[in-house]
């Protein structure tokens, strides 16, 4: 099971999870969020329902309690992160708007971040076109979760 957290920082391509899919039919790519990505998870489940399971909203022990059935989280700087790390999961950790170098994932992830002059901003909503989370590839996205599912 797969666990891709849908912050605002994370893009809403389903180029993500159709690369997943098509790679890797038998995963299970499961959507997890918070209220702020009710609406996104839920329009990505409708265009592409056979891609994806939308887990709904739920009270922090139960969001935990699914984080702890994932064998991987790919997900940015949020409450998932924490839980994983916690929890002891896999993690595939996308940065830009915080700060990667405060977070220690120790041993239990990757980090992944573009080059660019704003990283660490801190803002919720980024008027840059490409902005920092588009210009993570994909393929480099899914590389990255095959080298972290080779360690587990």
């Amino acid at each position: 099971i797969l666990a891709y957290t849908n912050s605002h920082h994370i893009s809403s391509s389903k180029t993500h999870y159709r690369l997943t899919k098509q790679k890797y039919p038998e995963w299970q790519i499961l959507l997890l969020g918070g209220p702020e990505e009710e609406e996104r998870n839920q329009n990505l489940e409708e265009s592409c329902p056979e891609l994806v399971i939308n887990t709904g909203l739920h009270p922090v022990r139960t969001f935990a309690a699914i984080v702890e059935l994932t064998h991987l989280l790919l997900t940015a700087d949020t409450l998932a992160l924490h839980l994983g790390l916690a929890l002891n999961r896999q993690i595939v950790a996308l940065f830009g708007p915080t700060s990667a170098s405060e977070i220690d994932l120790c041993g239990s992830g990757d980090k992944l971040f573009t080059d660019l002059d704003c990283l660490c901003c801190y803002r919720i909503h980024c008027n840059k076109s490409p902005n920092c989370m588009d210009l993570l590839a994909a393929e480099k996205v899914l590389a990255t979760i095959e080298d972290r599912l080779q360690k587990i």
